[in-house]
């Protein structure tokens, strides 16, 4: 079978025809069924990224709005309720995206508040009320910010967006200047070049981007696509917005409740796809017209010079020793045979490029001693480990590659963490960080690392991750000392005793900064007064012309210690101060650090003390004066007592008030004594508080000498009134005991008066008195008679019944006998006892078991007349389980 042969320019210009046609042909069908997708989709992504978008803006405004209502929420939730009505008054430029902002406490009363709209802001009524507004009851009761879409305005009384937020026990509510609102929306979404509609949660027209349409008064509540959305269904495949066939697209407000619809148009009523279309025809027809005339013609020129530049190609492709070419009349083939030889070249500079930059990457990563960097596989396994991460983890190359990074140095949650983080990089194809981490070193120790993860493509079209991490452990150290440190300073500032205060200046003038509480307690103020003021302004100098000097002073020298000046607190009360004042730069910023001490007392008693020095003197003389005519008064009683005692010692019973008198002078004796030493300490202290005087007072001398001269006038008078009291006491019980006149008196009071007149013999023995008498016990008797049967009770006791023993106790009980009116005393020592044959006759005259070693045998018989026969009582002796004796008298309260 014979092949028909054609001419090579022939066969190339149907080559060329046929292959053009079918190339562009095949092109554009494929592109039309490849590309009418994608448009499609790119212009649903679009009309959805608009929607998104526009959501977004409506979002941020309304954010924007809380976000501008946060400091006074933090101030009233604070409690510092005057600081939010200045920053609302003073900054009503902060609101302008409200048409009211006002304060309302718990019970829906309005507290203060101020009208935006319409030019300068207008403080808003007090007395009116929120108590029945729905966003009112929902924001007292939520922890977060509150909107409502149809609000009544207090100030308009139209239906307004509003905003409620709870601060402690108030809310704060702004009403929305909805036309500030949608000129910012508008701004933000009119250059969207894909229709975007925003509907009220009524169905309402809010805004649009269409241009040359007006939709105000239409209605949307019908619209499948809004009726679609609020029923919760999916969305219709097709809607008509601005008169074009459109696949809807809807996002919803969160804040409000609005609605925004958009969507991408379909078919050729998206002009991509027109385009696109028109396009492709236009080529095809092209490329056949030009295939036609320039086929033939190509075919020519390429016939003959088409064999070397084949051979060219083959050289160039093989990299051998490419043949120089030659000029030929086609200048496509001149310039293809260039870039050929061109692409030759390049390639060749490329490859050396490449190698030198494979080189580079791997020393940058190889040898970086401080960026640990690592290349990971999807599953967390270390691909590669340079240098870096060899010190900043402990792992060597070997030991990390091939490994995963939990069982390096990973937990296993920041293992997981850290896979997830891959798949968000391997979504994103971007980066993810730099995130903070701690990741402990291969000996334990936590690293405080900051990291950065991203991918690049592996050989086999996938990604591996780059992790680049950087150590900062020491900045965070150093970060937590210097926090500590200023936390310290601050500390050490607010429990400073001293005022003090902190100021900077503001154009010209010092203004308050810090104050620290010891400052606020001595004047009075607030904290919230004195920030951001002016001494002047604050009020705080008494004389404006001192507060200049002193700054004068300080701006001169720098510094300025103890410079007096008067203060006023904020009751207006004046104060003398020194201030000591210094200028420090801090961190750039120039402070002045004041300290404020009031000495209005400490100079009033500087005043005083002269005085009062003179008045110490003369108080010293006028007491040295009277404790010496007490002494001589005291000595007198002394020697009275004295010779009462000679004179009492003339019989038994007058023998006993002698050794009483002998017992009170011996008690005398000391608290004279005390008294006659603080005298001399106090004369020999004022002689050298005069040589004090002579060499300059001082106030610590002072007050010393003041301390002892209280301390020996007090001795001095303590040991006076108790040398008075004996001798009161004293009197009394002579008395008693030597007329034996008849009075009332309390039990309690003659067994003290009886022990106090034997204490002095009794503390010469190793034995113990106690007594136990019932409070407020009186008799209408003889005291003297009473305590004359005391005394020998107890002597008989202790010169009887401890005989060989170094102790013993006698014990006093007394109580009211409430069956018969009378009084039981019993006096009952823990001694040997009485025996058995001389229990029948211890009352009997001159009888004693000690005769010719003291006893007279009248001790017990005096005991048992005076209760019977002045007394009117009994006395027994009755057994007791101790072995003791013991003494029991029924006295009646009232003596026959």
């Amino acid at each position: 079978m014979s092949v028909r042969q054609r001419r090579l320019r022939t066969s190339l210009t149907q080559l060329i025809v046929t292959a053009t046609m079918m190339v562009i042909t095949l092109t554009a069908v494929m592109l039309t069924v490849y590309r009418l997708p994608q448009l499609g989709e790119r212009a649903d992504a679009l009309a959805a990224d608009a929607v998104r978008r526009g959501a977004q803006a409506l979002d941020h405004l309304l954010r924007v709005r809380e976000v501008s209502l946060s400091p006074l929420v933090r101030l009233l939730a604070n409690g510092e309720v005057e600081a939010a009505r200045q920053l609302l008054t003073a900054w009503p430029e902060s609101f302008a995206g409200f048409h009211a902002v006002y304060v309302v406490d718990s019970s829906g009363r309005v507290r203060f508040g101020i009208e935006t709209g319409g030019g300068a802001a207008r403080a808003i009524a007090q007395d009116w009320s929120v108590d029945g507004s729905r966003l009112f009851r929902r924001a007292l009761n939520a922890t977060d910010s509150v909107w409502e879409e149809n609000y009544p305005s207090l100030v308009s009384g139209w239906r307004t967006p509003g905003v409620g937020m709870r601060a402690g026990g108030y809310v704060v509510i702004g009403e929305l200047a909805t036309a500030v609102l949608m000129q910012q929306l508008r701004a933000l979404i009119g250059h969207s070049s894909h229709p975007l509609l925003v509907l009220d949660s009524r169905g309402d027209w809010v805004l649009d981007n269409f241009d040359g349409q007006d939709l105000r008064l239409r209605s949307w509540a019908a619209d499948p696509v809004l009726r679609a959305v609020w029923r919760g269904e999916a969305l219709p495949q097709s809607a008509s917005l601005q008169g074009v066939a459109v696949r809807p697209v809807v996002a919803s407000d969160t804040h409000l409740g609005w609605t925004l619809i958009g969507g991408a148009p379909i078919g050729l009523a998206n002009p991509d796809i027109r385009m696109m279309i028109w396009l492709l025809l236009g080529a095809v027809s092209l490329s056949a017209l030009s295939a036609l005339i320039l086929g033939p013609l190509w075919a020519r020129q390429l016939e003959r010079p088409l064999a070397r530049l084949m051979r060219l190609s083959r050289e160039v492709a093989s990299g051998r020793q490419r043949t120089p070419w030659r000029a030929q009349k086609i200048l496509e083939l001149d310039e293809l045979a260039a870039d050929l030889q061109r692409t030759a070249a390049i390639i060749e500079a490329r490859e050396r490029e490449l190698r030198l930059s494979e080189q580079r990457l791997t020393d940058t990563f190889e040898l970086s001693p401080t960026v640990a960097i690592q290349w990971i596989d999807r599953e967390g396994r270390v691909l590669r480990w340079n240098r870096g991460s060899e010190i900043m983890y402990g792992y060597s190359a070997a030991e990390a590659v091939g490994a995963r990074l939990d069982a390096l140095m990973f937990s296993a949650e920041q293992f997981r963490e850290f896979l997830d983080l891959l798949g968000r990089v391997e979504q994103s194809r971007g980066s993810e960080g730099p995130f903070e981490a701690v990741i402990a070193h291969r000996d334990g120790t936590p690293r405080h690392i900051l990291y950065t993860t991203y991918g690049i493509p592996d050989d086999y079209g996938g990604l591996q991750f780059v992790c680049m991490d950087l150590d900062i452990t020491s900045l965070r150290r150093s970060q937590a000392e210097e926090a500590a440190r200023e936390e310290e300073l601050q500390l050490i500032f607010n429990l400073s005793p001293a005022p003090m205060t902190v100021s900077t200046p503001v154009d010209g003038e010092f203004r308050v900064l810090a104050v620290n509480e010891a400052c606020l307690q001595q004047f009075g103020f607030s904290r919230a007064e004195l920030i951001g003021k002016t001494g002047l302004q604050i009020g705080l100098w008494a004389d404006v012309e001192e507060r200049e000097r002193f700054i004068a002073r300080v701006r001169a020298q720098g510094q300025v210690k103890d410079f007096e000046a008067w203060m006023r607190a904020r009751d207006d009360r004046r104060m003398l101060c020194t201030v000591s004042g210094a200028l420090a730069t801090i961190g750039g910023r120039e402070l002045l650090i004041l300290v404020i001490v009031d000495v209005t007392e400490a100079r009033r008693m500087q005043d005083e003390l002269r005085a009062l020095n003179d008045e110490l003197e003369q108080r010293v003389a006028a007491r040295t004066e009277a404790l010496a005519r007490a002494h001589e008064e005291v000595a007198a009683a002394l020697a009275s007592l004295r010779q009462t005692q000679d004179q009492l010692v003339q019989s038994e019973t007058l023998a006993a008030l002698g050794r009483l008198v002998a017992g009170v002078a011996h008690e005398l004796n000391t608290p004279i004594g005390n008294a006659l030493m603080a005298v001399s300490t106090l004369r020999e202290s004022s002689q050298q508080f005069q040589r004090e005087i002579d060499r300059g007072l001082r106030k610590s001398v002072l007050e010393a000498f003041v301390r002892d001269l209280t301390t020996g006038l007090e001795i001095s008078e303590r040991n006076m009134h108790k040398a008075g009291e004996l001798i009161a006491s004293f009197k009394q019980v002579a008395v008693d005991q030597t007329s034996s006149q008849r009075r009332r008196f309390e039990v309690q009071e003659i067994v003290s008066e009886t022990l106090m007149t034997l204490h002095p013999t009794l503390k010469r023995t190793p034995y113990r008195v106690q007594a136990d008498i019932e409070p407020g016990l009186w008799m209408d008797s003889y005291p003297g008679p009473l305590g004359q049967v005391l005394a020998n009770l107890i002597n008989n006791a202790v010169m009887h019944a401890f005989d060989g023993r170094d102790h013993g106790t006698v014990r006093i009980t007394a109580q009211a006998r409430e069956e018969n009116g009378g009084v039981r005393i019993r006096v009952a020592d823990d001694g040997s006892g009485i025996p058995e044959e001389a229990r029948k006759r211890v009352f009997e005259p001159f009888y004693t078991t000690r005769l010719g070693r003291g006893g007279t045998g009248l001790g017990l018989h005096i005991v048992h007349a005076n209760v019977t026969r002045v007394l009117g009582g009994t006395v027994r002796l009755v057994d007791d389980a101790t072995g003791g004796a013991v003494f029991e008298l029924e006295l009646p309260q009232v003596a026959p």
